[in-house]
């Protein structure tokens, strides 16, 4: 054999290689999608979260947020969860800041799509299978549980668990923020924040971060005063 073809089978095995490479990537990334069979996940909730007091109680972090990018996958039961980079825009519940990790069911695994099925209601499920799973450059309200040993935080499938807040990706943060005060899902869950029903599992093993009752007495009134403000504004009563 000559050096010349040699050299050809040498670049025709990278070449192979590196695109074998990026396919595996692509794949385990979700980013490439070769053809699959869906698969509706039906949820079966330990609480009655169509409550926002119950919804609230039962999240760690209620948070609205902007999708930078997918950053991963996880699978830590039967069926894969997709994770996102979000930069975090406006507290409801929690302290968070910067960026996090947030991880929602479903994702391909094995040459099948996972998804939520059932779900109803102004949430990310549009019945478009390519509009299922959070997209980068949009901003939603989030609610989730966590961190997890991993640390990331898990996104409640539940349908008024969130909900898209803008899709309009050049919008900066401070605009964010003024759309997300004045979200009316945001401030239904801002008012049910005080009066949350924690989850009986949660209180048994103490492991209720955020919650109302652990807060300061500063950090309540401040709550409080967000929560009468919101209540004058829309002609609520007081209690």
């Amino acid at each position: 054999m000559t050096t010349k073809n040699k050299k050809i089978i040498s670049f025709t095995f990278v070449g192979i290689f590196i695109v074998v490479l990026t396919l595996g990537i692509g794949l385990h990334m979700n980013i490439v999608k070769l053809p699959y069979t869906v698969v509706g996940m039906n949820a079966q909730y330990d609480a009655n979260y169509g409550d926002d007091r119950v919804l609230v109680g039962g999240s760690n972090n209620v948070f609205v947020g902007k999708v930078i990018k997918q950053s991963g996958v996880a699978s830590r039961v039967s069926a894969p969860e997709t994770q996102f980079l979000v930069e975090v825009i406006d507290n409801i519940k929690g302290k968070l800041q910067g960026t996090v990790i947030v991880s929602q069911f479903g994702g391909y695994k094995n040459g099948v799509l996972y998804i939520m099925s059932g779900e109803t209601g102004d949430s990310l499920h549009s019945g478009d299978n390519a509009n299922y799973f959070l997209q980068p450059g949009l901003t939603y309200l989030l609610s989730t549980r966590g961190p997890s040993p991993e640390n990331f935080y898990v996104l409640n499938s539940y349908p008024t668990a969130y909900k898209v807040i803008s899709t309009d990706k050049t919008l900066s943060s401070e605009q964010l923020l003024e759309l997300s005060k004045n979200d009316i899902r945001v401030k239904a869950l801002l008012l049910a924040y005080p009066n949350e029903i924690l989850l009986e599992a949660d209180i048994a093993r103490l492991g209720t971060p955020n919650s109302f009752v652990s807060l300061s007495g500063e950090e309540q009134e401040k709550i409080k005063a967000e929560v009468e403000q919101i209540k004058a504004q829309n002609g609520i009563m007081s209690n």
